[in-house]
């Protein structure tokens, strides 16, 4: 029969290559999880640039025919729906609010952060498109300079996130 410490030292170094093994192992382990967490941080950036660009360019080119379409004093004459023209607006209008947390929300030099600027904006244009159709003058500058201060913050966003 075999001693105990026989035993004992005969199962000590497979313990002891276990052990190394393992200690080995898990700080690969940690590695692993860090480059991992890198390239997560990198996808999430990459999904970020192409939101804000893809939603940048959808205002864009909904604004730009909804400015043309609305351009005329009796625009909405002779339109059987002239509501896809609104709501066309107001759908894209509905998008900008998941891309928020793109924004700084600190108050700039005009008392105001990116993201009360863009909520301001979006909410004189949803109002001005009630009634749009018998809308004067001062509603259709308003609703214009909304529409360029929106684009202008999203382009600004969208270039900066590519850099």
């Amino acid at each position: 029969m075999m001693s105990t410490e026989v035993v004992n030292n005969a199962l000590a170094l497979p313990n002891l290559i276990a052990t190394i093994v393992s200690i080995g192992l898990t700080i690969a382990s940690f590695v692993f999880a860090r480059k991992a967490k890198g390239y997560k941080e990198e996808v999430q950036k990459a999904y970020e640039r192409i939101d804000i660009s893809s939603l940048t360019k959808e205002f864009e080119i909904v604004s730009r025919k909804f400015l043309k379409d609305t351009a005329e004093k009796d625009w909405h004459k002779g339109l059987s729906s002239y509501g896809i023209i609104l709501s066309s607006m107001d759908d894209v209008l509905l998008k900008i609010p998941k891309v928020y947390y793109l924004f700084d929300t600190k108050k700039g030099d005009s008392g105001q952060s990116e993201v009360d600027l863009l909520k301001q904006n979006i909410m004189i244009i949803q109002n001005n498109l009630v009634g749009y159709e018998d809308a004067g003058q001062i509603k259709i500058k308003q609703t214009k300079k909304s529409i360029h201060n929106i684009t202008e913050l999203l382009n600004m966003k969208s270039t900066e996130l590519i850099k």
